[in-house]
């Protein structure tokens, strides 16, 4: 909207909500959640949290009161952090108001800086997956910030980029889209959730504010062009460069439509999940793609993959099989189920895979397609 925050304002208020959060005896490990609306309030709280040493635990505002509930006692949750547009009964958890504005400390010293470790805990981030029931995926540093230096190398992304925030923090997705830009000294855009659901106005708004690469679910590109192709006009974008689809198959039907109104523009196929950081494999999908099923393409670096038949052995080249992945990006575990850590992390030789269930193959062209669980 009308606000917007400078990366000294960003860091004093950072400084100043991380102090009051110790002085809520707040330390390294604890579960700190994020209840509010995206906003630069919510980016203060994620960095803050994260600067004590602490984990952050981001709640979607719109899923049910009695979900909330279920995920701030199955956390344990110390502290609650909303802002001033959003409240809630957080329970047994502290309750503490966040406004950026209030927030500065104009004298900080390096001892306010938490140093982390690459194992060190980052996110608790809740997934109902299959199974409709929220479950606790415990990310570290390492397989978030490879995800992040992924994307960074793939898209070209710079101090000079404009990105921004077109998820709500309960998607796994949104910790690259707030994370990335701030790392490189770019500039984030924070899209709420009411434009977001409006695919026309969505692209208008990225439009205008001259963005270079946005991530959102096919759906919404789906929405967008059947708009262009009916009662609305086809939107310039000139500054945008690239958008990547995650969360859903891409539709081949639609990815032809698009590049006929835009070849200056690639598309990306991703695919990833919770208990792996975020996306594993990219695909850039080539406006002349011809037949078949678009695929997820190659692992991103650090990434181990393996495609195994029911009795774990190799699937034959170009057979299909359930694909395993393995490597930095591994979640630590769900948290308080070690039934299903078990379960879903494998250990295949020695080394520990993820289990995804979906069921994948190679092409001729070495490039990884999913068909589905």
């Amino acid at each position: 909207k009308n606000e917007s925050i400078s990366y000294v304002e960003l860091k004093n208020a950072v400084i100043s909500l991380s102090a009051e959060l110790k002085q809520l005896s707040i330390n390294k490990g604890d579960f700190v959640a994020i209840h509010m609306p995206n906003s630069i309030d919510m980016v203060v709280s994620i960095l803050a949290v994260l600067n004590c040493g602490a984990v952050v635990v981001p709640i979607n505002i719109d899923i049910p009161v009695k979900q909330v509930a279920r995920i701030l006692s199955e956390s344990e949750v110390k502290v609650a952090l909303h802002n001033r547009n959003f409240n809630h009964n957080f329970g047994n958890s502290t309750a503490y108001c966040v406004d950026y504005r209030n927030l500065y400390k104009e004298n900080y010293s390096e001892s306010d800086l938490f140093c982390h470790t690459f194992d060190d805990l980052a996110y608790c981030i809740f997934t109902s997956g299959s199974s409709g029931i929220p479950k606790g995926v415990l990310l570290t540093y390492k397989g978030i910030l490879n995800h992040i230096k992924a994307k960074v190398d793939l898209l070209k992304l710079c101090s000079e980029s404009c990105l921004c925030l077109s998820f709500n923090i309960g998607f796994v997705a949104s910790i690259w889209q707030i994370l990335t830009p701030i790392m490189l000294g770019a500039t984030l855009y924070i899209y709420d959730n009411d434009l977001i659901k409006k695919p026309y106005q969505f692209f208008e708004q990225l439009g205008r504010d001259e963005i270079n690469v946005v991530s959102m679910i096919p759906q919404s590109l789906y929405a967008y062009i059947s708009y262009i192709g009916s009662r609305h006009q086809k939107l310039p974008l000139p500054k945008m460069k690239q958008i990547i689809l995650t969360g859903e198959k891409v539709d081949k039907v639609v990815v032809e439509k698009f590049y006929e109104n835009y070849d200056h523009i690639t598309l990306i196929n991703a695919y990833g999940q919770s208990e792996c950081s975020d996306d594993t494999f990219h695909y850039e999908i080539p406006q002349n793609f011809g037949d078949g099923d678009i695929p997820i393409g190659r692992p991103i670096p650090n990434i181990e993959y393996l495609i195994l038949d029911e009795n774990l052995n190799e699937a034959s080249n170009g057979e299909k099989g359930v694909l395993y992945i393995g490597g930095v990006c591994l979640a630590q575990s769900y948290l308080n189920n070690q039934q299903l850590t078990n379960e879903k992390f494998v250990d295949i030789s020695g080394e520990f895979f993820y289990r995804t269930g979906d069921i994948v193959k190679l092409d001729q062209n070495n490039d990884v397609v999913c068909f589905g669980r």
